[in-house]
């Protein structure tokens, strides 16, 4: 196992930003934290990962866990970012708007596809405990064989908010 903790503006522990394409497998993200400046200057998103401008991750077997931001606790995606998640955990996440995963797609075309993994108790008091999908274009969510529990949000979506996204779930569990 690789162990990445940090603290940063953006992407506490790792970020893939400009195209750049960022695996993942058999890791343990922990304990970071990007809280520091302003949401209004595109700073304090993803605690533990951060994509943006097309960067997307690939996360294998691996777990994202007790990492804190102001926007995206676990993972962040913006500005068209994607990520592939297969047999990972994210659990106990903190950070308004998707405390486990967050996406703000204002400018298009964001996917996140989520496969045979859990989103667990993740918790903060805005929108979105395990999944957050916001922005003026409409995301993609696909979850497929996973778990999305025991997550919490004092607004909306305790398990998954979407606003506007193109939402799809097969086989899977949201309590």
């Amino acid at each position: 196992y690789e162990w990445v903790s940090g603290f940063y503006g953006n992407g506490g522990g790792i970020v893939s930003k400009i195209n750049a394409h960022t695996i993942i497998t058999n890791s343990v993200i922990s304990g970071n934290s990007a809280v520091e400046g302003d949401i209004w200057e595109n700073q304090g998103r993803g605690g533990g990962l951060f994509a943006e401008e097309f960067g997307s991750f690939e996360i294998i077997n691996s777990t994202i866990s007790d990492n804190h931001a102001i926007m995206g606790g676990g993972l962040y995606l913006w500005y068209g970012a994607d990520a592939d998640i297969f047999n990972s955990n994210f659990s106990n996440n903190d950070g308004a708007w998707g405390s486990g995963i967050g996406i703000d797609d204002q400018y298009g075309g964001s996917t996140l596809r989520l496969d045979n993994s859990s989103i667990l108790d993740n918790n903060y008091d805005t929108a979105g405990g395990g999944i957050s999908a916001i922005g003026t274009s409409a995301s993609n969510v696909k979850i497929h064989d996973s778990k999305i529990n025991n997550n919490n949000s004092d607004d909306f979506g305790g398990g998954i908010f979407c606003q506007p996204c193109n939402l799809s779930i097969y086989d899977s569990e949201i309590i």
